[in-house]
């Protein structure tokens, strides 16, 4: 509430011998969390399919016209680029265990067959390459989608001065600054580019009793305002909450229906084996 101040919180930690960064319950420090998560992952898929697609191109042009040069190209495919694939699917990952079995399957099938009928080392290569494609166009999507919520990150500083503003308080703006909280223009004539966050590309003009936006930049005039809003109820803040919230109950959403597929796969798998 806007009684209780981050000054005064941020007073208390600190007396306990612990140093403030930011607000924990401000959405920019779960985004930063969420990024290095994210940022974790997407290396860990991109990895592997470079790992995966370079030792799939011997195997798939090998298959055509030799056949042993095939099967010596599929060892390390399968035991060191697609390792970590398959011991995801040992630990109950639906999807990868279905991508298993059919990589499984085609090889095994190639060795029982092997010189009497066209092997199928090529097919274990190709369901490989275009799943860890899907994967890594997946993570690419995802990335976009915070980097939408990093854009409205960098619109504000990162001073930790900011998160000890107080309500009512009066700081001079001029020509080139960064509005860090929602104002008020007590004197002075400003022009604000607020692109950013309205779409208008022409600044507007702000006299006297006007609001002025955190995030937004004065693009010419000088002038001082007065704050009228704290951080964590700004107008940034409830917009990057806005997106960042929905994409995080997404991912909350998604391993729920992951945990229901991985039942259904308890079934399903072995009835089609």
């Amino acid at each position: 509430e806007e009684e209780l101040k981050i000054s005064r919180v941020v007073e208390i930690i600190k007396e306990t011998g612990f140093t403030v960064v930011a607000s924990s319950s401000d959405w920019r420090c779960r985004l930063e969390a969420h990024k290095r998560t994210e940022n974790q992952e997407f290396k860990a898929i991109r990895k592997r399919f470079i790992e995966i697609f370079f030792f799939s191109i011997p195997v798939l042009i090998s298959s055509h016209f030799n056949n042993y040069l095939a099967l010596i190209f599929s060892i390390p495919l399968h035991l060191y680029a697609a390792f970590d694939l398959y011991a995801m699917a040992l630990k109950s990952n639906c999807m990868e265990r279905l991508i298993m079995m059919s990589c499984l399957s085609s090889l095994l099938y190639s060795l029982a067959y092997f010189g009497r009928q066209h092997e199928m080392f090529d097919c274990a290569a190709v369901v490989l390459i275009l799943f860890t494609g899907g994967k890594l166009i997946e993570a690419i999507l995802k990335r976009r989608i915070v980097g939408n919520c990093d854009s409205l990150l960098t619109m504000m500083t990162r001073n930790n001065d900011l998160f000890m503003m107080k309500i009512g308080q009066i700081y001079e703006l001029k020509e080139g600054d960064l509005i860090p909280i929602d104002s008020e223009v007590i004197e002075g004539n400003l022009f604000v580019e607020e692109s950013t966050l309205t779409g208008e590309p022409l600044p507007k003009n702000k006299t006297i009793n006007d609001h002025v936006l955190a995030g937004t930049r004065v693009y010419c005039g000088e002038g001082k305002v007065q704050a009228i809003r704290s951080l964590e109820n700004s107008f940034i803040n409830k917009l990057a909450r806005a997106v960042f919230e929905p994409m995080m109950s997404s991912k909350g959403k998604s391993r729920q229906d992951t945990g229901i597929a991985e039942k259904v796969s308890r079934v399903f798998i072995p009835m089609i084996l």
